[in-house]
């Protein structure tokens, strides 16, 4: 507990154990042991995090919501690593759930229900939301639409082997097979070469430790498999924000030049 800031005299606030106050009630014990603390905003909410983090049953979406309230909170302070080290866990493990912030609403819902596993949730997370769509349609594919999806309390998406391959052929960019240079720094400006943006997996080891290619585009909208020498695929400055997708620039498209 810690006294409750700009309370009255003798108010507190609860910091963790909420839990253990819920049973007490239950019991209806009169009163319980109790350890009072002057704690921060920040201090408090890391507490919290850190508890909830240690319970068996803690859905990843509500972990990764702890995390990046912490970051919100106080960035400086609060990093991926910081944070990795504080709930001992690793910093593949922290970025891993932030990712997850990404998803559409849909999909979180599902995640939620126990329709999609975290591994199928991983995957949809890091597409741009229009693909996110169709990668959650394509996971129940005998469902005309999400709502037929999130209606169905029975619904049993694809395997996540069967999602990722969908994935690589309809929605990644190989830039090794590009149309255009990728270490061109004349294609788009201000965004810069595709060989140093932070989107392509060999850019950025700890957002894709699973990938295998280094040469992977993880912002294309359309495929190589489809063939077309005109394929428009979504881009971002450098300097966006990987964890909560915003950017202090104008949004880009970069779009493949013409053989």
């Amino acid at each position: 507990m810690r006294p409750l800031p700009k309370g009255a005299a003798d108010t507190y606030e609860l910091v963790a154990g909420a839990r253990r106050y819920r049973a007490s009630k239950l019991a209806r014990r009169e009163s319980i042991p109790a350890t009072v603390r002057e704690l921060t905003d920040a201090q408090a909410l890391e507490l919290q995090v850190i508890e909830n983090v240690q319970r068996v049953d803690v859905h990843p979406l509500d972990e990764a919501q702890g995390y990046a309230a912490l970051i919100e909170l106080q960035p400086d302070t609060y990093t991926i690593e910081s944070i990795a080290s504080r709930v001992g866990r690793s910093p593949a493990y922290v970025n891993g759930r932030l990712r997850l912030i990404q998803l559409i609403p849909e999909a979180k819902r599902a995640f939620y229900e126990d329709k999609l596993t975290v591994a199928h949730a991983f995957e949809i997370a890091r597409l741009q939301p229009n693909d996110q769509r169709r990668a959650l349609q394509e996971c129940f594919p005998q469902y005309r639409n999400a709502a037929a999806i999130l209606k169905d309390k029975k619904a049993e998406a694809t395997t996540v082997r069967e999602l990722r391959g969908w994935i690589e052929r309809e929605i990644h960019l190989d830039l090794t097979n590009a149309a255009f240079d990728p270490q061109d720094e004349t294609l788009l400006p201000r965004a810069g070469a595709c060989a140093r943006c932070p989107k392509r997996t060999g850019s950025n080891p700890l957002l894709f430790p699973e990938v295998r290619q280094k040469s992977i585009c993880m912002l294309s909208g359309i495929g190589l498999a489809r063939g077309s020498s005109d394929v428009a695929a979504s881009c971002v400055p450098p300097d966006v924000d990987l964890l909560t997708g915003a950017s202090r620039n104008v949004g880009l498209r970069r779009r493949r030049r013409s053989d």
